[in-house]
């Protein structure tokens, strides 16, 4: 039985950002679309964004099976300018079946890439390899980019809306595949589980007895692989006045 290791990644900690010159700032943003705010990051001095899947959605690099077309313009812009990225991931790809929609219910929603495993492994080995700042077909950017986190789905819906808070197993199963594809390439590279909402049914239905994070969690600590960290990433929501 293995011992997962559970890393609590807090929005605002130090190590997570990659420019070389502001790698221990502990301040930055989630951001969409990040670039288009540079100046203001500068004034506040903030170096790292946590970026939208707008920027690694696998159906805009992949609209031709086995065809990857990046488009680094934003990340070069970001680092150029002293900023580092946590990249979220999600597996959403028409050409493979699957589909996404923020205010869809949870059952007209399909993220599981069922007989495509293989081929978003071999997406996220792409991805992590162009962006890992190694030397080895990196983006052509005057800055290199060092994205060293990633984390599976920013955001976790509220249940009714949710396709992976209704499938815990399939969910445990593609964060198999993105940390086993990652790590192959960038091996000091970190994956972080999907935020947890601070609203309180939310956090009842994610934290409670067979809820989602322990389900997750136990098929992780079962599987074959051996995971060296898991980052975990919890979102406070503020309520108004007189609310719960």
């Amino acid at each position: 039985m293995k011992t997962l290791q559970i890393i609590i990644v807090m929005m605002l900690i130090t190590n997570l950002s990659f420019s070389q010159e502001f790698e221990d700032s502990p301040f930055g943003f989630l951001a969409l679309p990040p670039s288009s705010f540079i100046d203001n990051y500068n004034d506040l001095n903030t170096h790292w964004l946590v970026a939208g899947e707008h920027m690694s959605w696998w159906g805009t690099i992949e609209k031709s099976k086995g065809v990857y077309n990046f488009d680094d313009n934003e990340f070069c812009t970001l680092y150029e300018n002293g900023q580092n990225v946590v990249l979220h991931v999600r597996p959403i790809n028409e050409i493979y079946g699957t589909s996404w929609c923020e205010a869809c219910p949870a059952d007209q929603k399909d993220e599981y890439p069922d007989g495509y495993l293989n081929e978003y492994a071999n997406f996220i080995k792409a991805l992590v390899e162009r962006y890992d700042g190694d030397g080895v077909d990196d983006a052509p950017c005057d800055t290199p980019i060092k994205i060293k986190r990633y984390q599976f789905v920013h955001e976790l819906e509220p249940y009714e809306n949710s396709y992976w808070q209704n499938n815990p197993g399939e969910y445990a199963e593609i964060f198999e595949v993105i940390y086993t594809a990652m790590k192959e390439k960038c091996p000091d590279c970190k994956l972080s589980l999907a935020g947890a909402s601070g609203q309180k049914e939310a956090s009842e239905e994610q934290f409670g007895e067979g809820g989602f994070f322990q389900t997750v969690l136990s098929i992780l600590q079962n599987s074959q692989t051996s995971f060296d960290d898991i980052g975990f990433d919890y979102h406070r929501w503020s309520r108004g006045e007189g609310e719960d």
